[in-house]
């Protein structure tokens, strides 16, 4: 209750130019996470206020803040098009060394997730502690496996693709599945 009166242009200026009266945002600092947002998220995100809480994400990455902490106690609810503003912006923050941690979900949020199959993409924390463990690893690194020139297994025919998927060897006709590693299979 009293963690949302704080002045969230003190932390990032001009932060509060906008509002929304279905959606409270609160930032702090997390003494105990240095170089962590805590994001209070009061309310609900839905299509209605999803422009609204891309425009926060914005200032966030503006800022400089790349480690955020959501905390959603006190979100009641998220859309499709909510999660679908997190999946857009998490590898934007990512890309520059940082990451989103989702701390004290309910049970109707996490199933929102859940049911999206974004449980698995995103780090849900029960706990600071959990939290602290997502912010301290490493950096993850990917490399990329597409485009790739493959080599069709019955002929040794060469195949550029761009992507995973099933595909035809255009010389022996041989049905070929390419998996996102790249690795290729009859």
């Amino acid at each position: 209750p009293g963690v949302f009166m704080t002045d969230n242009n003190s932390i990032i200026p001009n932060f509060d130019d906008e509002w929304d009266k279905s959606l409270k945002i609160t930032i702090t600092d997390e003494p105990k996470l240095p170089g962590v947002l805590q994001v209070y998220l009061k309310g609900s995100i839905d299509n209605y206020n999803t422009s609204f809480f891309e425009n926060k994400l914005n200032k966030i990455l503006e800022h400089g803040t790349y480690k955020i902490l959501f905390k959603c106690a006190s979100l009641d609810y998220v859309s499709s098009s909510a999660i679908g503003v997190f999946a857009n912006y998490y590898p934007k923050f990512t890309s520059l060394g940082g990451t989103f941690v989702f701390i004290d979900m309910s049970i109707k949020v996490v199933g929102i997730f859940q049911l999206m199959g974004f449980n698995h993409f995103f780090n849900i924390a029960s706990d600071l502690d959990e939290a602290s463990v997502f912010f301290n690893a490493p950096v993850k690194t990917t490399t990329q496996v597409f485009p790739k020139v493959i080599e069709c297994p019955m002929c040794s025919s060469k195949l550029k693709t761009s992507k995973a998927g099933i595909f035809r060897c255009a010389k022996c006709k041989t049905i070929l599945t390419i998996s996102s590693n790249g690795k290729v299979s009859i």
